[in-house]
């Protein structure tokens, strides 16, 4: 089994994959909020447009 040693790792491309990951993993956070936000934008619009249907048909005169 070879001796690992400090002096054999390549620190350089090691700390930027890890600055890439951390990029990545912020990209895709952001993404999940955008979506979250759009979702939560939908969910309000199609409760309103439920609430103002079931009350436009409750309270019409029939």
């Amino acid at each position: 089994m070879p001796e690992f040693c400090l002096e054999d790792i390549d620190w350089d491309r090691g700390i930027a994959n890890i600055a890439a990951r951390s990029l990545a993993v912020r990209d895709l956070c952001s993404g999940l909020e955008r979506l979250t936000r759009y979702a939560r934008r939908a969910a309000v619009f199609l409760y309103r447009d439920h609430v103002q249907t079931w009350a436009f048909i409750r309270w019409t005169p029939k």
